[in-house]
């Protein structure tokens, strides 16, 4: 999966699962999950869930490869993204 792909999926996934929040928003990588488009812990979690049922990705295995990264942008899920998703062009664990 390019980056630009996984990109597209992570803004598809946002504006699906708090289209309240995103309305009338630019979505951008440097959108800030909490400041910017008001998550909660409860939200991010689902957003995580969601994210790897999205990339066929047990959820426990973002969480693991999350370990002390913050997630905190856009930027950051795709990041999470290009480490775990199959077929991805980042860098290997």
């Amino acid at each position: 999966m390019e980056t630009k792909d996984l990109e597209d999926r992570v803004f598809a996934l946002v504006a699906r699962s708090a289209p309240g929040k995103v309305a009338g928003l630019t979505l951008t990588l440097s959108l800030s999950l909490r400041r910017d488009l008001g998550l909660d812990s409860l939200a991010l979690a689902t957003l995580l869930f969601n994210f790897g049922e999205e990339l066929g990705v047990d959820p426990s295995d973002l969480v693991e490869r999350l370990g002390d990264d913050p997630l905190i942008t856009l930027a950051d899920l795709v990041a999470l993204g290009l480490k775990v998703a199959p077929g991805t062009e980042g860098p290997a664990a």
